[in-house]
């Protein structure tokens, strides 16, 4: 089971291919997309499904471009409806209106280390679910 599910935007790959490697750096399991190998037969709903229900938590990347994502507001529904939805913001884009109620971290000025305090808040957010997942 993966501590963490990312779901973020293809137009944010390269801040979420230098967050992923923050999180395994601090010993987070991580899984995400790249991860993904659809067996013929598979859906890509039936995948997300699964991989946002095992993970601990769904770590929502938000932006303008994953606003307007329907995959991403999926596994973003699904982490909430999990009570296990733990969303930052990349670019000052707040989180659609039915996620706003839940406190998220910002990015927008990360420096790509594990030292920085917005990432810490990101890696504390995580240990809270799994402290939540062991009860």
């Amino acid at each position: 089971m993966a501590d963490v599910f990312i779901s973020y935007s293809r137009a944010e790959s390269a801040l979420a291919d230098r967050l992923v490697s923050a999180l395994r750096e601090s010993a987070f399991l991580v899984d995400w997309d790249y991860n993904f190998q659809i067996a013929c037969g598979a859906t890509l709903n039936d995948l997300i499904d699964e991989r946002c229900a095992s993970a601990t938590c769904v770590l929502v990347l938000w932006s303008i471009h994953s606003v307007a994502s329907p995959w991403v507001l999926k596994e973003a529904t699904h982490g909430l409806a999990r009570r296990r939805l733990l969303q930052v913001v990349l670019d000052g884009t707040e989180p659609p209106p039915e996620f706003r109620n839940y406190i998220y971290g910002d990015l927008s000025k990360w420096d790509g280390s594990t030292g920085d305090m917005a990432y810490k808040k990101i890696a504390d957010g995580i240990k809270f679910f799994q402290g939540r997942a062991r009860r």
